[in-house]
């Protein structure tokens, strides 16, 4: 689902996806009975055409893109995952856990006897172990220490 601020309404289509669930949640063969799991995922997006729309809108100066491509390279940023160019093969990604969503199991098994050959990335052990801590510090935020009054 995407939202379209065009129209002000939101639009369905697809887009490449970072499975943040386990793989066996979207495995075909593995059958739950009455718990079943849906796959989260979240949007990848390629990080040339992110910086060439962000020029193009004007709203942002160049120091400002400059700085952010740094922080994002450091992985300083909560809402996102740097995904790096493999040399001589590929793009840069980053993955938008701020936009996180789940696809039916159905979709997903139309989808998975091509997931090879639509795959874009795989993470190393060490890309794993970084991505995990991320996702739980965006979703945790624990060493935060602003107080928030609640009413």
């Amino acid at each position: 689902i995407f939202w379209d601020d065009e129209i002000d309404n939101y639009s369905t289509g697809f887009t490449p996806a970072f499975l943040l669930s386990n793989s066996c949640d979207i495995t075909v063969g593995n059958v739950r009975g009455i718990n079943q799991k849906q796959g989260l995922f979240a949007p990848i997006v390629k990080l040339s055409e992110f910086i060439s729309d962000c020029r193009e809108s004007g709203e942002f100066s160049e120091p400002q893109i400059i700085d952010f491509l740094s922080s994002l390279k450091r992985q300083e940023l909560t809402n996102l995952f740097y995904l790096p160019q493999i040399p001589g093969r590929d793009d840069e990604y980053m993955v938008r856990f701020d936009m996180i969503f789940w696809v039916p199991n159905a979709k997903i098994e139309e989808l998975q006897n091509n997931i090879g050959q639509n795959r874009l990335k795989s993470l190393s052990h060490w890309g794993h172990i970084l991505f995990l801590v991320k996702y739980s510090f965006h979703s945790c935020r624990v060493p935060e220490t602003l107080e928030r009054p609640y009413n």
